[in-house]
């Protein structure tokens, strides 16, 4: 009895002592970020177009709930509902209404980065756009929501090269 004991001793010792099998690796998706791009590409067009007055609620499609928009203007630093309001305000007057309605966004560059895991793609343009003479840097992070890609993070700036800076400085 006392060998058995000792034996079953010794068998669980050595059972309890083993590392557990490692359960078998899955594969991870393949993120095609080629499409992924393509999707974050016609996204970003769209947000260009709806910036016009007939075009304004395809932004509420556009932007994620959550979304937060930084324009050119310090003072640009708006949520979607804001936004939305502000756009339905430019309606209301006739210069800015004028000057949106014929806005254009000539997209002169367009860079992705697409996360690995595919969840996210930041796209940076740098756009000529009709109400200026200077170029303007566009970042946009997009996410899925529901299974369709929002933008809920945008931030425009507009491109001063550093040679030109003391001259806009001297503006001020």
């Amino acid at each position: 009895m006392k060998n058995l004991t000792i034996f079953l001793l010794f068998t669980f010792c050595l059972t309890a002592c083993q590392q557990p099998p490692e359960p078998p690796k899955q594969e991870a998706a393949t993120v095609d970020k080629q499409a992924i791009e393509k999707v974050a590409g016609d996204l970003m067009d769209r947000f260009y177009q709806a910036n016009k007055p007939d075009n304004f609620s395809d932004l509420n499609n556009i932007m994620a709930d959550d979304g937060i928009l930084l324009g050119t203007d310090p003072s640009e630093v708006l949520d979607k509902a804001t936004m939305l309001k502000t756009l339905e305000s430019y309606k209301q007057d006739s210069v800015m209404s004028a000057m949106m309605a014929n806005l254009t966004f000539d997209v002169k560059k367009r860079d992705f980065s697409v996360a690995d895991d595919g969840s996210q793609v930041i796209v940076t343009d740098v756009t000529q756009a009709s109400f200026s003479k200077l170029p303007i840097r566009s970042t946009a992070i997009m996410k899925k929501y529901d299974g369709n890609w929002k933008i809920f993070y945008t931030s425009n700036g507009f491109l001063i090269k550093n040679d030109d800076l003391a001259k806009v400085d001297a503006i001020f």
